[in-house]
C-alpha cells in the first residue's frame, strides 16, 4: 500500500509548493504530507512551520512526524482497541487487525492472533483446572477473575503491539464503535441466557 508520504516524496518541489502555497485548495492530511516532505528537503520556511503546526493540532496528531497514511482512513482507537480487548481479548485482536490491513501492514496480523490463541487456551485451561461455577451471591467473585486476566491481556495489546506496529506516528481518523459495541452486546445477552438458562451455572463458548 503505497501512501501519501510516499507519493509526496516522488513529487518535485515546484508540486510540494502548490500544496503549501495553496494548501486551502486539498485536503489537511495531503497538506501535511507536503509540508513534511518539505521538511525533509530542509526547504520548510517559518510560515509554513506555523501551517504545519496548525494541522497537526487540528488533526489531532501528537507526533510531529506522523505518518499520513491516507486522507480518508478510518481506524479503530486505541483506546477503543484497549477496552474492547478487556471485554473480549479475541475481539481487541479483530478490531486491531483490521487497523494492520487498513494501513497496509496485514502481514504483521499473524503475531497479536498467535498471542491472543495462546493466552485465551491459557485462560481457559485455568478457569477449567479452578472448576468456577457460580452458586450463590458470595461466589460472585469469581466473575471478576477472567477481567482482571483480560485485562492485562489487553495492557500488552495497548503497550505492546499497538505501540510496535501503529502508535502515534500513523495519522487517522476514528471509526465508529456501533459495530464492535453490538457484537459485545449480543456477547453479553448470550452469556446472560447461559447462567439463567443453567441454573447460576456459567457456561463459556468454547
Amino acid at each position: 500500500m503505497e501512501d501519501v508520504a510516499d507519493l509526496m516524496s516522488n513529487c518535485s518541489d515546484e508540486e510540494l509548493f502548490e500544496f503549501v502555497n495553496d494548501y486551502r485548495k486539498y485536503e489537511e492530511a495531503a497538506v501535511l504530507a507536503a509540508l513534511q516532505e518539505v521538511e525533509k528537503r530542509g526547504k520548510l520556511s517559518e510560515e509554513a512551520k506555523q501551517l504545519k503546526n496548525t494541522l497537526l493540532q487540528k488533526l489531532n496528531i501528537t507526533d510531529e512526524n506522523a505518518v499520513v497514511v491516507d486522507p480518508q482512513i478510518q481506524l479503530f482507537s486505541e483506546w477503543t482497541v484497549f477496552g474492547f480487548s478487556i471485554f473480549s481479548l479475541l475481539l481487541g485482536v479483530i478490531l486491531f487487525s483490521y487497523n494492520l490491513n487498513k494501513i497496509g501492514k496485514s502481514n504483521k496480523i499473524v503475531f497479536p492472533i498467535l498471542f491472543a490463541s495462546t493466552y485465551v487456551i491459557i485462560l481457559g485451561t485455568i478457569l477449567n483446572q479452578l472448576q468456577l461455577k457460580i452458586q450463590s451471591h458470595q461466589d460472585m467473585v469469581f466473575l471478576i477473575f477472567p477481567f482482571i486476566c483480560s485485562f492485562f491481556g489487553a495492557i500488552v495489546m495497548k503497550e505492546f503491539f499497538w505501540k510496535r506496529y501503529i502508535g502515534k506516528s500513523v495519522a487517522y481518523t476514528k471509526k465508529s464503535n456501533i459495530v464492535p459495541i453490538l457484537i459485545g452486546l449480543a456477547v453479553i445477552v448470550y452469556l446472560m441466557i447461559s447462567f439463567i438458562m443453567n441454573g447460576g451455572v456459567l457456561l463459556l463458548p468454547k
